[in-house]
């Protein structure tokens, strides 16, 4: 089944709602980095959050979400554009799980023993406007529940977070999804607590574990929800030569400098999908002259 994000308001009371299956594009992750069980379902967790953090607010934003912690789980990144392209990458790639029951397996499994203290960081870039950048620490490690903290506390808006990624008995992704509800101007808060409550400790991994249909999660969800729009989901990687020269523009002009004297050729692999670049001595020259002509 393809992935999808699936956008709804439930009108009586106010909510809105998005729905995203990404069964696809976790696995798609899993394979691309070939990730252990802990790495995988983190990854999946945080990119599933970047598309419905993302894709909700119809801002025509991209976003990035980034967790750094002094855990085993060191660093997670994921980003989405507006059209539902999804990337992201985990450090370390690696992190199993101690042995665990059948039940245990494959159900919800917890991330907080793999985190330790941390940083969520979110921005936002819209093509007319500067970035948003905002932090806050990391609350219990589980990524949803830091997520629905990062909205109450950033945003200001009431909001219920549940993301899982669920493994098969040979630690692959057999299914992966989320849900945000997040309360409207007028909203019924006591429906939005009602809601966080079914979907917290499990309760929307068990869902998922039924059907991976981002309709049917909503019925079950709010049956009486009107979908508003869907967008296609896709793991995409959007590096490029042109993006990698670019991207020099960040180093220290002293940096630069050194590497112009050196006259060597850089090479340079995506973080993301592992394409490797060479950026030759006369594309370093160029933007450290640009750099320093701007500066005059």
């Amino acid at each position: 089944m393809t992935d999808e994000f699936v956008r709804a308001l439930v009108v009586e009371s106010d909510l809105v709602v998005g729905v995203a299956t990404t069964t696809g594009v976790c696995a798609r992750a899993q394979r691309q980095h070939d990730l252990a069980a802990t790495s995988a379902v983190a990854l999946g967790r945080l990119m599933t959050g970047t598309v419905l953090t993302g894709l909700l607010p119809q801002s025509g934003a991209a976003v990035s979400l980034q967790i750094l912690t002094n855990g085993r789980i060191r660093q997670v990144f994921a980003d989405i554009t507006d059209s539902g392209h999804v990337r992201g990458y985990i450090r370390p790639p690696d992190l199993g799980i101690p042995p665990l029951s059948e039940t245990q397996r494959l159900g919800r499994r917890t991330l907080a023993h793999a985190m330790g203290d941390g940083i969520l960081s979110m921005i936002r870039t819209a093509d007319a406007d500067p970035c948003v950048q905002s932090s806050i620490e990391l609350l219990t490690g589980e990524i949803d529940e830091d997520l629905e903290d990062f909205f109450g506390r950033s945003d200001q808006v009431a909001s219920a977070v549940a993301l899982d990624v669920l493994l098969d008995a040979d630690d692959r992704v057999r299914v992966a999804g989320g849900v945000l509800v997040q309360a409207q101007p007028s909203a019924d808060l006591q429906r939005l607590e009602a809601t966080r409550a079914a979907i917290a400790d499990g309760g929307f991994a068990e869902m998922l574990a039924e059907t991976s249909d981002a309709r049917e999660l909503l019925r079950r969800l709010f049956a009486t929800a009107k979908e508003i729009d869907a967008t296609p989901l896709e793991w995409k990687c959007r590096c490029s030569q042109e993006r990698v020269v670019t991207s020099l523009r960040v180093i220290e002009v002293s940096e630069l400098a050194e590497m112009v004297a050196k006259g060597d050729e850089v090479e340079v692999t995506c973080d993301f999908c592992a394409a490797e670049y060479k950026v030759t001595p006369r594309e370093i020259e160029e933007v450290y002259t640009a750099i320093i002509k701007a500066q005059v």
